[in-house]
């Protein structure tokens, strides 16, 4: 039986994904080992030979130094990383037996970056519906100006919605808005108010998405991936209302599993319009489900996973 040791992450998007794809690779009959980097005991693993490593932590540098190498029985590393853009120069794309997937097309450019589609682990966004609780949801960082210039107008034009974020987060973005005199007054006061804390589990994520009318997802600043956000809403069944870009059609249906806009106006429109038409949200939502359940798995994206590194072994060995 093959073993793989999977590292597991400190930030909850890039722990969700190592989970998921640690939970494909014991479905596909592979022993998975998970641990934190930071409580990896040397004498724990030192007899134990893993086929491969497997990492979707940021900060990659530490998975490759003499120390890590020598207290891990393997020859093979494999990275699932969405940010590699400052890592261009890095020594890490001319290490052999070093593997690394990213989701982000414009990243996948190196050549010896892999793109592998986005996937998710829908079932663990599983919730029943009971009712909604609320009309508008961002949850996410608001720290930006481009989804503060869109957060600010939809305020303006519906009132107080609900903002889902890290708190040092959110207070920076009223420090922002102020700054960039986005609102003032009452109209800051009831973005003050939109605050709702700040969700970190799979769980609590889906209970929120699918309680929430609208979900909206903000991305524009990269126009070459879709934020995570995308697959968490539409796994949790909740409709989603996403700023367009150059990926998203290319995966799901506009207007069928989800509903894009391309302009601060468009969007103030659509949430407008879908707000009086629940029914049709609701089957949307439910169409955008029933796509990320089948079509964005992770024991699909560890299927691809593997056979890359069986192509590589065959064509060593030749």
């Amino acid at each position: 039986m093959k073993k793989i040791l999977v590292i597991q992450p400190e930030l909850e998007k890039e722990l969700f994904i190592s989970q998921g794809f640690a939970k494909a690779f014991r479905a596909l009959g592979i022993a998975v080992l998970e641990k934190p980097f930071k409580s990896i005991n040397t004498e724990e693993l030192k007899d134990t030979k893993f086929d491969f490593v497997f990492n979707c932590e940021k900060n990659i540098i530490p998975f490759l130094t003499k120390d890590f190498a020598d207290s891990i029985q393997t020859e093979t590393y494999v990275h699932f990383l969405e940010d590699i853009s400052g890592l261009k120069d890095c020594e890490l794309f001319k290490i052999k037996n070093n593997f690394i997937f990213s989701s982000d097309k414009s990243l996948t450019k190196e050549r010896s970056t892999r793109f592998l589609t986005p996937a998710i682990d829908a079932p663990s966004y599983k919730t029943r519906f009971q009712e909604y609780r609320y009309p508008i949801t961002f949850a996410g960082k608001v720290n930006s100006l481009q989804r503060l210039k869109v957060l600010t107008k939809i305020i303006e034009n519906f009132g107080e919605i609900s903002i889902f974020a890290d708190i040092d987060d959110f207070n920076e973005s009223v420090k922002l808005i102020e700054k960039e005199n986005l609102l003032s007054g009452f109209l800051l006061s009831l973005y003050k108010n939109s605050y709702r804390g700040y969700k970190r589990t799979q769980e609590e994520l889906g209970r929120l998405y699918s309680q929430t009318k609208i979900n909206l997802d903000l991305g524009k600043e990269n126009a070459d991936k879709l934020n995570y956000r995308v697959f968490e809403v539409l796994a949790s069944g909740g409709f989603l209302l996403a700023e367009d870009n150059n990926y998203i059609k290319t995966y799901f249906d506009d207007g069928r599993e989800l509903e894009t806009f391309k302009t601060t106006e468009e969007a103030i429109d659509k949430i407008r319009f879908y707000l009086q038409n629940l029914n049709l949200a609701q089957s949307i939502a439910m169409n955008g489900k029933r796509r990320v359940s089948t079509s964005y798995t992770f024991k699909d994206r560890a299927k691809e996973i593997l056979t890359t590194l069986k192509e590589k072994r065959r064509e060593h060995n030749l």
